[in-house]
Formats: structure tokens, sequence, C-alpha cells
């Protein structure tokens, strides 16, 4: 039998034992390295792909300022699109940064930053095929990134649609280019940008940056909710003067500017 005493003491030790877990998941959240790790999917130029072995793009740059203005070196983590969310979940990485717009069922679980960006988007089709706009496209086999704003809004608005998901978007191109679906649809920039690299390929606006309910909210970065890192501080560094001409520097850099 224990006495009173020795019941007290277990008690206490039984205490620190049970809050052991969530003091490590407080420290977990407590970034004593000198990096950030960013979780991205790198097939999206401009805003992050390869280049010589290296991930690069509008969005890369804007990551490396958040972290340098944190006192942080930015790494970046390659991964497919629709794994980056459960990455930032589980703590693989400490911001998600690849075109993502919020949303309520996102909100749940993480914090966005004001936006940075905000396009159009756009059919991608081969020369001859042409898909222009939402009526044309009734009824025709549309690629999109799996979890992405376009997948959303093609499977919202233009419902008789077959919707092909894909991790990769340069997988999707290859798709394209092979018959296997009639187009794409994506951010007009990268729509752009694939063109170039591939001249039998044509794209044509469909949604405008006016129209806000049809282009989302625009991209943002991503961080888990209860993060050391806050949404605050990130947006309190993208409204910093210096950060907006830096901003405004890197879209004319990447050609995003109209």
């Amino acid at each position: 039998m224990f006495n009173k005493k020795q019941f007290c003491v277990l008690s206490i030790l039984t205490m620190i034992f049970l809050l052991l877990p969530c003091c490590k998941d407080q420290n977990r959240n407590e970034n004593k390295s000198e990096t950030i790790k960013i979780g991205t999917c790198a097939d999206y130029p401009p805003f992050e792909f390869y280049s010589d072995g290296v991930i690069i793009g509008f969005e890369i740059e804007i990551g490396k300022l958040i972290c340098e203005k944190l006192g942080k070196k930015a790494v970046f983590e390659d991964m497919p699109f629709n794994s980056i969310l459960a990455a930032l979940q589980n703590g693989t990485v400490d911001i998600a940064i690849s075109a993502f717009d919020a949303t309520p069922e996102r909100e749940k679980n993480f914090d966005f930053s004001t936006p940075y960006y905000k396009g159009t988007f756009a059919f991608v089709y081969k020369k001859g095929n042409s898909v222009k706009t939402r009526k044309q496209a009734s009824g025709k086999k549309i690629t999109c990134q799996l979890g992405s704003f376009p997948e959303r809004w093609i499977k919202k608005s233009i419902p008789d649609a077959e919707v092909i998901s894909m991790d990769n978007i340069g997988t999707a191109i290859e798709s394209l280019k092979a018959g296997h679906t009639d187009c794409i649809f994506q951010d007009t920039i990268v729509a752009k940008n694939f063109c170039k690299e591939n001249p039998e390929l044509e794209y044509s606006v469909v949604l405008e940056a006016a129209n806000d309910y049809d282009c989302g909210s625009g991209m943002a970065l991503v961080i888990p909710k209860g993060s050391y890192i806050k949404k605050e501080k990130i947006n309190e560094i993208l409204s910093e003067p210096e950060s907006v001409k830096k901003v405004q520097e890197l879209k004319k850099e990447w050609d995003l500017l109209d």
C-alpha cells in the first residue's frame, strides 16, 4: 500500500509522463535549425520548375524572400502536388508553396497568407482541335492537375466533361499530344509556357482575373494551424514596401504582368 506522500509523488510522475507527448509536439513546432523546408511540385513553369537540376521559378523566389525575412534558409522539397498538404500536416515540410488557393475545406487544417498572385485560366489544345469556350468543352475529356483549382472548377462548371486528373502537368501535356485527352485546363501563364515549348499546341483564356468567383482566391503560402510560423508574420513581410516592390520585380522577371 502507498502512503499519502508516495501516492502524491506517483501522481506527479504520472502527470509528467502524460504531458511528455504534448511537449514533444510543441517542440516539433519550434524550428531551431537554420532552414525552413518548403514543399512544392516543380512541374509548373514559370512558378516552380527545374532548370539544370535546380528548382527555380516565381514562387520559389517568393519562398526564399519569406525565409530570408525570417532569418532562415529555404530548402525546397519536390513532391506530387496532391501529397504536399499531407506532408505539411505531418511535419515533413514547414510551408507549402505551389499555386495553392484557399478553400473552406483546406482552411479547416491550414492557414493561408494573403495572395501574392492572381491570374487567369485557359484551355490548352492541339492546333486544329480548338476548345475555346465552356460550351465547346462540354462533353470533352479535360485534363487537370489533381487537387487543383482547375480540377474543382471543371467538375462544378462543366459537369458533363470527363475529368482526367493527373499529378504532373508535364505528363498531361504528353497525354494531350498523344491524343488521349481533348484539352488541359490550367493557369494561363503555364499554358503560355508549355505552348512555347510545344508549337503544335495552342491555348485560349477562359477565365479572366476580374471575375473573383471564377478565378479563386489567388496563390498563397500555406502553413499548418499551430505552426511556429505565423500567417500574420508572413502577411506582415508581404506587405512591407520593400517586399511589395520585390514581388512586382519578380512578376516582371517571370513575365507574369499583363
